[in-house]
């Protein structure tokens, strides 16, 4: 019993192997130097005018090199690429979630914690009719795309969709 507990994998455990591989480091340069560009782009007047956060802007970066380039340099970035989308990205969310604070939800009132409420419902009851009955999507990809779009959004549906 007691060996089976030690073999199971750890979510968050530090695997020393991965940091000797190029491919490792190749892809965390390619995730930096992404996310570099992305807020860089950002601080741009023509961005801030149309109000495009580099996360925004970090995530169509990502489409055009994911399905673009990507395919050619996968074989040397993947493992790098795969440890930023799985555990970075995750602990980056649990992060953010810690700038919200009760006080500024109580600032909000009642009337705005009753929007919020009726807007996420709304939007993830219309994401679930919508993939079930137009897009004839299977039950969990559609909860998944309902909850991320109503929730929290494209960050959170990459980071609960392994």
């Amino acid at each position: 019993m007691l060996s089976a507990i030690k073999d199971m994998p750890q979510p968050f455990s530090i695997n020393t192997k991965q940091y000797t591989n190029s491919r490792w480091w190749l892809g965390m340069l390619l995730v930096i130097v992404l996310a570099g560009v992305a807020v860089a782009l950002s601080k741009l007047p023509v961005m801030q005018s149309a109000q495009f956060s580099s996360l925004t802007i970090g995530i169509v970066l990502g489409i055009i090199v994911g399905n673009s380039v990507f395919s050619r340099i996968a074989t040397h970035t993947d493992v790098g690429v795969d440890y930023a989308k799985s555990i970075l990205l995750k602990a980056g969310i649990i992060l953010f979630g810690f700038r919200i604070t009760f006080a500024q939800v109580a600032g909000v009132g009642w009337s705005g914690l009753l929007t919020d409420i009726v807007m996420l419902s709304g939007t993830f009851i219309l994401a679930m009719q919508l993939g079930k009955r137009v897009f004839k999507l299977d039950e969990k990809t559609v909860i998944l795309i309902g909850a991320g779009s109503s929730i929290c959004g494209a960050a959170a549906v990459m980071a609960t969709e392994p």
